[in-house]
């Protein structure tokens, strides 16, 4: 009889899970437990194995845990060598459930609780005693408020140090509303058309047709932190220091990036080698300007400017250098008048170079030949022409 009773509950339970159930989200809130419960005693009791009902209230919150409080009510019968007693046995006791995968139409859970035991026979005799419980069992939802449960548990009796075991096959009707609710539906937005939802959108400004990651934020290859659309140099290599154009850092901007730059405070302009320092002026170099003046004037004419560029440009590019104004002229005229005005004419080239190419004064000085000097024949009109001429003499100094 006790194995037949067993067996019975062990097929519905079998039968019940193999159905097809509820597929909906689990349930939460408070709810109510009834269930078949069945007792294998220990021998150490002598009691048959009893059969009955438990009916649990319990609270399932927003999360795998719930609550019960929990009333067993059970029969056996107590036998000794000469007779036997039928009995009855209370348990109210106060569990807590943790439930796994709760998204699965069937899924786990285990149980653990403290409660008191109390047994009653037809004698007059009781025992009672504090009870702890542990177990497994298996969950599944029938419809919406209603779940199919059942579990194997084993009974710890404080006093006595004895084992007994439980098993339970019920339902819980669930009053609370489902764990998930329905999402309302989303509506799709991007106000800056990258196809990128604005709900998920870290860049909601991206100006239009510019390529953007899965973040909506435009796409920046090198990882340089510039996006690829505003990125000159877009396969900088990794770590590299960058400027606002995505290009390597050239502070001194001399056409050398700062990670290779030994010389990182180079003057604008100056010209450099591969290591980012100035190239000195090794030899002296003549420029020549062909600049004609109005007569008994030292005014510098604006279509000249191009001419004097020469040596401005010059000098920029080689700061280390040192520059001789030289102002010649023909031989007509007094000799003296003729130094006196190329001395003037050579002032005006100087003072052109220093407020013109920011030249410092004390790298430039000027000197008047006058017709001292001449490169062509006085005597014709071509050769006098070229006689009045100045010319910038460079020369390199040592860095100091």
């Amino acid at each position: 009889m006790k194995k037949n009773r067993l067996s019975i509950a062990l097929a519905i339970t079998c039968a019940l899970f193999a159905a097809p159930l509820y597929a909906g989200d689990n349930a939460q809130g408070f709810y109510i437990a009834p269930s078949f419960s069945y007792i294998n005693y220990n021998n150490v009791y002598d009691l048959d194995d009893g059969a009955g009902g438990t009916i649990a209230l319990g609270y399932q919150y927003d999360s795998p845990w719930a609550a019960e409080l929990a009333i067993l009510m059970a029969e056996s019968q107590f036998k000794n060598a000469t007779t036997s007693f039928d009995g009855e046995h209370y348990q109210l006791r106060l569990d807590g459930l943790y439930h796994f995968a709760q998204d699965k139409d069937i899924h786990p859970y285990v149980v653990a609780g403290l409660g008191h035991g109390l047994w009653e026979f037809d004698n007059d005799t009781e025992n009672n005693d504090t009870q702890l419980n542990a177990g497994v069992g298996l969950m599944g939802m029938i419809t919406e408020p209603l779940a199919l449960r059942s579990d194997f548990r084993v009974i710890y009796d404080l006093s006595e140090g004895e084992v007994n075991n439980l098993f339970n096959i019920g339902i819980s009707y669930f009053f609370g509303s489902s764990k998930k609710s329905t999402p309302a539906p989303v509506v799709f937005s991007d106000k800056d058309g990258d196809s990128v939802a604005d709900n998920k959108d870290q860049c909601p400004g991206t100006p239009a047709n510019v390529p953007v990651s899965s973040n909506g934020c435009p796409q920046d290859h090198d990882k340089d932190g510039i996006a690829d659309y505003l990125d000159k140099c877009p396969s900088t290599a990794t770590g590299t220091s960058v400027s606002s154009t995505g290009c390597p850092k050239d502070s001194d901007n001399d056409g050398i990036a700062d990670a290779q730059d030994r010389c990182s405070a180079t003057p604008a302009g100056a010209k450099v080698d591969e290591s980012g320092c100035r190239i000195k002026l090794i030899e002296a170099i003549k420029i020549s300007m062909q600049l004609n003046f109005k007569s008994g004037s030292a005014d510098v004419l604006t279509e000249h400017y191009s001419e004097i560029a020469k040596a401005g440009e010059f000098m920029k590019q080689y700061p280390d250098s040192e520059v001789v104004i030289e102002g010649h002229s023909d031989s007509q005229g007094a000799a003296a008048f003729n130094k006196r005005l190329s001395q003037q004419r050579a002032d005006s080239i100087r003072e052109y170079l220093i407020k013109m190419y920011g030249i410092e004064a004390t790298r430039i000085s000027a000197k008047g030949f006058g017709e001292s000097s001449p490169i062509a024949d006085n005597g014709t009109a071509q050769g006098r022409a070229e006689n009045r001429r100045v010319v910038a003499v460079i020369k390199g100094t040592v860095l100091r």
